[in-house]
């Protein structure tokens, strides 16, 4: 399989793509924004150079963040869907989050954190330093996880108790007014 074009990820997805000018045939709009749901051409994608940029909602990146964006995924799974043969590692649990669920606990993306060995470390320190980092994120995922379960868990015996004992409510609720 050789490199996955933009243009064909587009058109699997059913956008309608046309030039912006016939000067620039590489440089053409989409009918409408996946992302954002604007349907004035704002999304714009250079199908030589494989980017886009949607100018509504300031979504832009290469053809690993357009699929990951259209599927909902993360970068790094989605660019092992999209080249299977690059697998050269398994993934640690936290490079499997979506970006959304990496923003849920306050992290922008995985990103930001270095891919690559600094020259100052040895592989050994890099691989040790990176897998520190991924645990943390993934760890403070869980504990996210098992948060969000709790509050579910928490409120669903408030709704039971409620529905067993209807005054039991408005007494904690005119409770809590007496103290605000």
């Amino acid at each position: 399989m050789g490199w996955v074009k933009i243009g064909e990820i587009a058109e699997q997805a059913g956008l309608q793509l046309t030039p912006v000018s016939r000067y620039r045939p590489d440089q053409v709009k989409a009918d409408h924004c996946p992302f954002c749901g604007d349907i004035k051409g704002n999304l714009e994608l250079n199908l030589d150079k494989d980017l886009f940029h949607c100018w509504a909602c300031d979504s832009k990146g290469g053809v690993i963040a357009f699929y990951a964006k259209l599927h909902g995924l993360s970068e790094t799974v989605a660019k092992q869907k999209l080249y299977p043969h690059h697998r050269t590692r398994k993934l640690h649990p936290a490079e499997r989050l979506t970006t959304a669920q990496l923003q849920e606990i306050g992290f922008q993306s995985l990103h930001r954190h270095p891919k690559t060995k600094p020259a100052r470390m040895s592989h050994e320190e890099w691989a040790a330093y990176r897998k520190r980092q991924l645990d943390w994120i993934w760890q403070t995922w869980c504990e996210h996880v098992q948060a969000e379960q709790e509050i579910e868990r928490r409120l669903a015996r408030l709704f039971a108790t409620q529905e067993q004992h209807p005054h039991t409510l408005k007494s904690v609720n005119e409770h809590w007014m007496k103290e605000a």
